[in-house]
């Protein structure tokens, strides 16, 4: 029961930041609000899937690969964009 609502909150979060992203005109502020709730979505999609039962250090070990690799990702993209188009 807690796993199915931790799955749904991740879900509903990273739903409610997509729509977010769409509706706001800056990149900056787009890509913010995905990145961030992204993260926080799989994170706690990722928390409801061990409450089922599966592997434990193969969820953990994947929260912390995207924990680090998200913010980087989002900074490369930021500055691939602000070089790109904001001379």
């Amino acid at each position: 029961m807690i796993s199915m609502i931790l799955v749904y909150s991740g879900l509903v979060l990273m739903l409610v930041s997509t729509l977010l992203g769409l509706v706001e005109k800056k990149f900056s502020k787009k890509l913010h609000y995905i990145s961030a709730s992204d993260v926080s979505g799989s994170i706690l999609i990722m928390f409801g899937i061990i409450l089922t039962g599966f592997e434990l250090w193969k969820i953990i070990l994947a929260m912390i690969f995207l924990s680090i690799w998200n913010p980087v990702i989002t900074h490369i993209i930021y500055k691939t964009y602000i070089k790109r188009f904001e001379k």
